[in-house]
């Protein structure tokens, strides 16, 4: 995925005005909805001193469980394994739009975004945690795919 910058020249997004409201407000996460299962955890990191960590709630559906997959996105299952929801492997890039490592790690029914900046990242730094609807999905375990 490309990084994108707040700013450029190109038309103004949904995320262009998330990330321009975390910044002037000098929040550091927002979540808006896009429809049912479809939703976007913005977090923008503003300084060295900023914390690393950041905690997203699950919904899980009674006997769920939260999977890892090994391309780093997460399932929610419901009792009988199927996906009810994915979220996209972690993404996290500086101002400079450069990668910054990100890692998930889940805890009960929370998933936890993790931003690893070093010296030379320049801030802020954005991530997004995104869920998508299960409709959108090639299958379990990859990184979905929205509807043209």
């Amino acid at each position: 995925m490309e990084p994108h910058r707040i700013g450029s020249e190109d038309e103004v997004t949904g995320r262009d005005i998330v990330m321009s409201a975390l910044r002037v407000l000098s929040l550091e996460t927002a979540s808006i909805s896009a429809g049912p299962g479809d939703e976007h955890s913005f977090i923008l990191m503003h300084c060295p001193n900023c914390p690393r960590e950041y905690h997203f709630p699950q919904d899980l559906p009674p006997g769920g469980r939260i999977r890892t997959n090994p391309d780093r996105s997460i399932d929610i299952l419901d009792a009988v394994d199927n996906v009810v929801s994915h979220t996209n492997p972690p993404w996290a890039y500086d101002a400079l739009g450069r990668p910054v490592p990100t890692r998930y790690e889940t805890n009960g029914h929370v998933i936890v975004q993790h931003l690893m900046p070093d010296a030379s990242d320049t801030y802020p730094i954005q991530a997004d945690a995104a869920v998508v609807p299960v409709a959108g999905l090639r299958s379990a375990g990859e990184s979905a795919r929205r509807r043209a």
